[in-house]
């Protein structure tokens, strides 16, 4: 199995414990590398991004773990760049997820990962109650987030999907929200080549899914266009560190791909 984790939150944002019982649960798993992942401040008001203020502080105690663990574990300071952020400097991080987590319409924010009738409310609002088209708008914000931001990897690509297992939202046999999906794929690859998607087991945790994010015809485009992936547990504690790890490995095998990457020193190899 995999031992290294680039997708880790801390207490610095919404995570639950702290960056060093984090560390200190990847080292009793056996993990070789351990990149934390903090979410990036955001130009609005929110319970989960760190603060401008905290971005600093969290750059010092991941420099502190660094040091005080190197003889046990290799330790990279990273972000998770929210499409809205704001306050940070990316040169201050090793590597960036890219992430969408919400949309916005003028002062409306909507979280698409809070809650299913979040989802329905904002599809409702603006979209005439299609969940299609909502995913359509979500896939278009991600991609041309993706593409104009010098980011790593792409984050939990199909997020919107958090949901479906236990509340049908969308159906990924609908034309619209297949090829919103596949289209997205597409744009990032062409003006990416080779770009790393992350196989997200977060939601296998917190929400009891069977299958991590992106679903299996997302990851054989990713496949067929030649892009790369890598396992994120999308951590908010230690016991959750390498969570689902073997049932994303079994489908990225089931997909083709012959290489899952990993994050050691300042490159994925």
């Amino acid at each position: 199995m995999i031992k290294s984790n680039c997708h880790t939150h801390t207490q610095f944002c919404d995570g639950k414990c702290t960056a060093e019982e984090i560390v200190i649960s990847a080292i009793e798993r056996g993990f070789t590398s351990l990149g934390f992942s903090g979410h990036s401040p955001m130009d609005f008001k929110n319970d989960w991004g760190m603060t401008e203020e905290k971005g600093p502080l969290y750059i010092e105690e991941i420099s502190r773990l660094k040091e005080k663990y190197k003889d046990k574990i290799e330790i990279i300071c990273g972000i998770e760049l929210d499409a809205d952020y704001c306050g940070i400097d990316l040169d201050d991080f090793v590597y960036s997820i890219g992430s969408v987590h919400q949309l916005r319409f003028g002062d409306e924010v909507y979280y698409l990962d809070y809650s299913a009738d979040e989802t329905l409310r904002c599809a409702k609002n603006h979209f005439g109650g299609n969940t299609s088209l909502l995913a359509k708008a979500y896939f278009e914000r991600l991609s041309d987030f993706i593409v104009s931001t010098p980011v790593s990897l792409v984050g939990h690509f199909d997020l919107i999907m958090k949901f479906n297992e236990k509340t049908p939202i969308f159906d990924e046999s609908d034309p619209i929200y297949r090829e919103s999906a596949l289209t997205a794929v597409r744009k990032i690859l062409e003006k990416k080549p080779g770009m790393l998607f992350e196989v997200n087991t977060g939601a296998m945790y917190r929400k009891g899914n069977k299958t991590p994010y992106p679903s299996r015809f997302i990851l054989e485009e990713i496949k067929k266009l030649r892009g790369r992936i890598t396992v994120t547990s999308d951590a908010h504690n230690g016991e959750s560190i390498d969570f689902g790890y073997e049932v994303a490995e079994k489908i990225i095998a089931d997909c083709g791909f012959d290489k899952v990457y990993k994050l050691e020193g300042n490159i994925f190899t």
